[in-house]
């Protein structure tokens, strides 16, 4: 699942990135305020199909089938049985040095993508004379 995590939020970025400067461009709903329209529209799209679509416990969803309730109850760890919530560690997690390194990593990494990703056309278009 982080897989796929990683590459919507690369993904993501790259095809919001030029659907930004077109809509910016364009007169619909008035150049860049569409921009706002646009993601503001879809992220209320993405939240009402969530709230229609994702339920905390199989045992709460409407369109699982008695059959399926029992395969995942079944087969499902014994740590998913409690539906008591557990406290964080909070104090262990920030003084990890494993977490630090990773957050530290991530911090890094995304810098220099999101850096090229902004600043990759104005590189090509004025170091290397392409026609952007």
């Amino acid at each position: 699942m982080l897989s796929f995590n990683m590459i919507g939020t690369s993904m993501g970025t790259v095809v919001t990135l030029p659907l930004t400067a077109l809509l910016c461009g364009s007169q619909l709903f008035g150049g860049w305020p569409s921009v706002f329209y646009f993601f503001g529209t879809l992220g209320v799209v993405w939240f009402l199909a969530w709230t229609a679509f994702v339920y905390e416990w199989p045992e709460m969803h409407p369109r699982v089938s008695r059959k399926e309730l029992h395969y995942i109850q079944r087969f499902r760890g014994s740590s998913c049985n409690t539906k008591e919530p557990r406290l964080v560690p909070w104090r262990r997690l920030l003084s990890s040095r494993s977490v630090w390194a990773l957050g530290v990593t991530m911090f890094c990494g995304n810098w220099g993508f999101y850096l090229l990703l902004i600043d990759l056309p104005n590189y090509l278009r004025g170091i290397l004379h392409f026609p952007i």
